[in-house]
């Protein structure tokens, strides 16, 4: 080959090598084998601390607790809480773990950014807190474990906001992934919780990392579903009114769950309690609860299976039903670390199962039978509270591979979805969460996250700007030298006293007898440096102007300057583009 066409042919492989997609697709494989072995980590070390807890190491935590001891039964969670605050406490930075709400304001607002440091710290904690019984799941911690993981990795490489937010998405597909033994479901829950779209150019690395990260738990777990689902009759479309009603019911179950959730974490501040003592409150509580119902220790696969299974008396289910959503919101609500998608998925279960025993008393010639209402309730009430209805319908179907069946679960999630969001006023337990802490990405991950960026960031010079003693010739001249309509008004001190017109100026019959404070409109609309972007165009608007003065707080009105609605309206614009770049890929 000549020497010109060796060089062509060089020049092409390298621009193909140094393409962003590719590059991502290489990172998506790495992200993906890195992910499901530190899930395996994560779960050994699960484990190893229920061993030193309970004794054993199994996944059925209920059937070991049962035979133990009542003191160890309690003081384990107990104490095990203890251990989990002071950890938090002298480990975690704020004293507080981190969980899925972090990694989505990570997406929407910083760039995809997470710290090493802090997010394994977080697994850790999830880990003790797991390990000692708390009614808490392991998703969570696992998507905070693999978004921390591949946040990392492309912030050593460099990357800019949208590769960092499809790594970010590769890294929670893999966690789900490796999970659930679910790519499918991984793949989608990625894209509809975490990156917030369905980004072209994202899609295949997020896929990609999801089916290397199923690749290894399977290497490790064998090919087995997380649940294993027992045969049940042949579904009738008569049956579907039924499957609505579960949907109703999840759906307030989904409410209950998030509003006790919330209850419990306001009352530990009301009551002033130490954060590093509430786990250990919230042990001892689920420890004497399990003392009757053991089903409630731990992530709640087993209560799952048996609610599958049809296992337990109707009265057992809704007396489970009541103590799986008070150890839940405590557990979650003082501060033991782990996730809400376990929990959800087995209160989902429970009140599938007492839907599905009602109807088949009505018509139990019609009725295929608790199982699949129990289904039906997983499906719905972990969608309400995740806000992922996509993905987790995908679960159902990746564990059952029943096309039937799989649109029942569609019926559900939909009502159940509809019935929280109604009553919540959020599209999920991550959203309000965020909201709780003045984030608010109900509107979307994008445009929404300028709702986090403050008017100061805007700031303009006030151009017309006089003393509240200044004469009117000296304004008119001012407003003459910097053609505008109206001047700020502030007294010795800056602070904002109010707006003089040109048109109040030419109406008096001597212009320097007066001084401006005589004239001054005291009545003017401003904005708080710290109002969001959005807060801050509707407040221009509202005001009938393109711009509004700036002044310090609520109580200091000290004059800072100045914000235009054109300013403000590009960087919306600017953030819809880079959006839109983004979704084209």
């Amino acid at each position: 080959m000549a020497v010109g066409g060796y060089d062509k042919v060089r020049g092409k492989v390298l621009a193909v090598v140094r393409h962003d997609n590719l590059i991502l697709a290489v990172l998506a494989v790495v992200i993906g084998t890195l992910v499901g072995w530190a899930i395996y980590g994560f779960r050994t070390l699960i484990g190893a601390i229920q061993f030193i807890g309970f004794g054993d190491d199994g996944d059925n935590l209920a059937t070991i607790a049962s035979a133990l001891p009542a003191w160890q039964v309690i003081v384990v969670p107990c104490v095990g809480g203890l251990l989990v605050g002071l950890f938090y406490k002298f480990v975690m930075p704020g004293g507080r773990s981190l969980a899925v709400p972090h990694v989505i304001e990570a997406s929407a607002l910083k760039m995809g950014r997470l710290s090493l440091w802090p997010g394994v710290a977080a697994t850790i904690g999830s880990a003790m807190s797991i390990g000692v019984g708390a009614s808490v799941g392991r998703e969570s911690p696992a998507v905070v474990l693999g978004a921390t993981l591949s946040s990392w990795l492309g912030q050593k490489l460099n990357f800019g906001r949208p590769a960092m937010r499809t790594l970010l998405g590769c890294g929670s597909a893999a966690a789900v992934a490796a999970s659930f033994n679910a790519p499918i479901a991984g793949a989608l829950f990625a894209h509809e919780v975490i990156v917030g779209h369905y980004a072209l150019n994202a899609f295949a690395p997020v896929v990609i990392a999801s089916i290397a990260a199923t690749m290894v738990s399977r290497s490790i777990y064998g090919d087995f579903p997380a649940f294993i689902i027992p045969p049940f009759e042949a579904i009738e479309w008569i049956e579907f009114p039924a499957f609505a009603l579960t949907g109703v019911a999840c759906g307030l179950a989904a409410v209950l769950l998030m509003r006790g959730v919330a209850l419990v974490r306001s009352s530990g501040d009301r009551l002033s309690l130490p954060q590093w003592i509430r786990p250990g409150l919230a042990g001892l509580a689920v420890g004497l609860i399990a003392l009757q119902f053991s089903d409630v220790l731990g992530v709640g696969y087993e209560q799952t299976d048996r609610a599958l299974r049809d296992f337990y008396p109707i009265a057992t289910v809704l007396m489970l039903i009541g103590a799986k959503l008070v150890a839940t919101s405590l557990c979650l609500g003082w501060g033991f670390g782990g996730g809400i998608f376990s929990p959800s998925l087995a209160l989902g279960a429970l009140v599938g199962v007492a839907v599905g025993t009602a109807a088949t008393l009505v018509s139990p010639d019609l009725s295929s039978g608790p199982a699949a209402y129990a289904m039906v309730g997983m499906g719905s009430l972990a969608a309400a509270v995740l806000g992922a209805p996509i993905s987790t319908t995908l679960i159902i179907f990746e564990l059952t591979g029943d096309y039937t069946l799989t649109i029942a679960v569609m019926v559900g999630v939909v009502i159940a979805t509809l019935v929280s969001t109604q009553l919540t006023g959020t599209k999920s337990f991550f959203l309000a969460q965020l909201k709780d802490a003045g984030i608010d990405l109900d509107g979307g991950h994008d445009v929404s996250g300028l709702k986090g960026t403050s008017v100061s960031d805007f700031l303009a010079p006030s151009v017309a700007v006089c003393a509240a003693q200044a004469p009117q010739d000296e304004v008119r001249h001012l407003l003459l030298e910097c053609n505008v309509g109206e001047a700020y008004v502030v007294d010795e001190d800056g602070m904002l006293v109010g707006v003089v017109a040109g048109s109040d100026l030419s109406e008096s019959q001597d212009p320097g007898a007066l001084a401006v404070a005589d004239l001054v409109h005291k009545s003017v609309s401003m904005v708080i440096a710290s109002d969001t972007i959005e807060s801050a165009v509707q407040a221009i608007l509202a005001a009938g102007t393109t711009r509004l003065p700036v002044v310090r707080g609520p109580d200091d009105k000290f004059l800072m300057g100045t914000v235009a609605a054109g300013d403000l309206l590009r960087a919306v614009n600017l953030a819809l583009r880079n959006t839109e770049s983004e979704t084209r890929g």
